[in-house]
Formats: structure tokens, C-alpha cells, sequence
């Protein structure tokens, strides 16, 4: 996104880690934002610096981008790879990917002249297709716990619930502090 936005989305961190809701919180916030952007600033997180979502008219991160910046910044999990092939060494599959990636397929904006839309929302067209079978994939968070949806229900809730909760969210803040502290993460 340009620098005027960019600005603004720092501003509004800046503003949580002052506030301090708690880790949990903020980062619900940055996953499930809806509605006007500039009341809810924390949906510049989706906002790309360049179009990439096809049939968008906004810059919208693609969805593959956004599930795998999900995972490594908020879970310390990198499934670049599992976008075209299952890695021997690794426990996410190229199913497991593309099911995640699912969950945050939603994401729309409308409104607005310019790259940034003046809403979000998450309850947009939810089919992505697997990139080798051509299906439709069923969103799954990457432990393969089945979560279940309503046809118009935004899964970003349920997905950033699941997130949260999970321990590698945990060692993932923790290793971000370690790092900005110590210069190295764990």
C-alpha cells in the first residue's frame, strides 16, 4: 500500500501496544476487520502494494499471500512451499495449504476510487480452487481440525479464534520479542 496508508496502519499498532489489549486481541483484530477502513484501520492488513487478487478492483492481498503471511507472522510457520509441492521434511501438505489458504478467501472491499477500498469485508465468493486438482477446497486450519461454516459466514473468526489459541502463536510473539530485544530470535 502507499506510504499515506502504510503511515496509518503503523499509527494504529503504535495505538494497540499503548492501549495493550492483550496479543490475542490485536492480532483477532488484524484477522477478522470489517467494514469502513477508516474506522477500522486494522483491515490495511489485507491491503497489497500492487493488485493481485483476481476480479478485485482494489488492491486486496491475494489470498495464498495472505494465508502464508498469517501463518509465519501471527503462527512462526512458513508453508510457502506447500503451494506447489508437499516437502518431505515438512508437516504441511499442499492439502493442508490450500485449505488454509481457504479460510481467508472471503476477504472483499468495495467502495472507493483508489487501490484502498473504503470497506472490507470477509464474507465475499469463499470457493478457492487446489491448484493441482482443480477442486474446491474445504477451509481447515493446519492441525486438520475440522471447522465447520454457513454458506454466508465469515471463517475468519472462527480461524482467528483458532490461531490464537494455539501454542504456536505463542512461541511466534515470544520469538519476535526475543528477536527485536536480543537482535536473533530463539
Amino acid at each position: 500500500m502507499g506510504k499515506k496508508h502504510t503511515g496509518i496502519y503503523q499509527q494504529w499498532i503504535a495505538e494497540q501496544f499503548n492501549l495493550d489489549p492483550g496479543w490475542d486481541k490485536v492480532v483477532t483484530n488484524i484477522l477478522t476487520a470489517t467494514g469502513e477502513i477508516d474506522d477500522n484501520r486494522a483491515g490495511l492488513f489485507y491491503i497489497s502494494r500492487a493488485p493481485q487478487k483476481p476480479g478485485e478492483g482494489f488492491w486486496i492481498r491475494a489470498t495464498e499471500n495472505s494465508a502464508e503471511m498469517i501463518a509465519q507472522v501471527f503462527m512462526g510457520s512458513r508453508i510457502q512451499c506447500a503451494r506447489c509441492h508437499n516437502h518431505p521434511s515438512e508437516r504441511t501438505t499442499q492439502d493442508d495449504y490450500y485449505r488454509f489458504a481457504a479460510l481467508w478467501h472471503q476477504v472483499t472491499g468495495k467502495g472507493g476510487p483508489g487501490p484502498v477500498p473504503e470497506t472490507l469485508s470477509g464474507t465475499g465468493n469463499g470457493d478457492l480452487r487446489h491448484l493441482r486438482t482443480g477442486e474446491v477446497v474445504n477451509p481447515q486450519p493446519l492441525d486438520r481440525v475440522p471447522l465447520t461454516f454457513e454458506k454466508s459466514e465469515d471463517r475468519r473468526v472462527k480461524a482467528a479464534a483458532w490461531i490464537v489459541k494455539q501454542d504456536d502463536f505463542s512461541r511466534a510473539i515470544i520469538n519476535r520479542l526475543w528477536a527485536r530485544s536480543f537482535g536473533v530470535g530463539l
